[in-house]
């Protein structure tokens, strides 16, 4: 999974195993953490086409629009 940051002008990485929902929330968590450590709290969030309906209930969960 790629991330970038507009503000920090970052491009974060995260591998995964395969594309599941399970999976893509997993690596999504990661990222989302290593943001929120840095300070960096995401509010919105651009998404391609593929997006499970378990990384848009972890987005609604952590107050991310997408």
């Amino acid at each position: 999974m790629i991330l970038y940051d507009y503000n920090s002008n970052h491009v974060f990485a995260q591998p995964m195993k395969n594309r599941q929902g399970p999976t893509i929330v997993e690596a999504y968590a990661i990222l989302h953490k290593r943001l929120c450590t840095a300070g960096l709290k995401p509010r919105l969030q651009r998404l391609d086409n593929e997006c499970s309906k378990l990384l848009k209930e972890f987005m609604h969960a952590n107050d991310v629009d997408f």
